[in-house]
């Protein structure tokens, strides 16, 4: 029994890892000013939605219990209900507020899997369009932009050694 607790602390760690890398990563300049994600909350919410569904769509393939995929987005679920509640309208209650945000992760993670499994780029850069840019044109330069390191992150998460994925022992490439 003990064993099963100190594998699931580790699990739970390098799920909180993962977290981190995530948000790390969704805080880099370049996002904000060479691709004009919009610096503010949203913008920042959708950076962050963006690289966890990344991992998340590489923990997929050799996760088999889905034990670190499932910590990592509770992980998530806990940390925008810490951290995110004032991104939503005033009008909504603190726990439609959340579940909006929830919603609205697995609406883009759904569509950006689409994008990444099927390798259509124009899918992904719609998805990118809708969700991060809020437009309805998917063939600007920004989508584009980002769609393109969604592709890089996409192809080098899956070059790396699962244990390195599960341990957090990775960077992310440079947008």
């Amino acid at each position: 029994m003990f064993k099963w607790l100190k594998n699931r602390a580790e699990k739970r760690q390098n799920a909180k890892n993962l977290y981190l890398l995530a948000a790390e990563q969704s805080l880099h300049p370049h996002f904000y000013h060479a691709y004009q994600v919009s610096d503010s909350i949203q913008g920042r919410y959708e950076m962050l939605c963006l690289h966890i569904c990344l991992m998340l769509e590489r923990l997929r393939h050799e996760d088999p219990e889905k034990q670190i995929s499932e910590l990592l987005t509770e992980i998530l679920v806990n940390e925008l209900e810490l951290n995110y509640k004032g991104a939503m309208p005033k009008d909504a209650s603190e726990t439609e507020k959340i579940n909006k945000l929830i919603a609205g992760f697995y609406e883009r993670s759904a569509n950006y899997q689409k994008g990444l499994r099927t390798g259509k780029k124009q899918k992904l850069m719609s998805a990118v369009s809708v969700h991060i840019f809020q437009s309805v044109t998917s063939g600007d330069e920004r989508s584009n932009d980002l769609a393109n390191y969604m592709i890089a992150v996409y192809n080098y998460l899956n070059s790396i050694p699962f244990h390195d994925i599960e341990t957090a022992n990775f960077t992310f490439v440079e947008p």
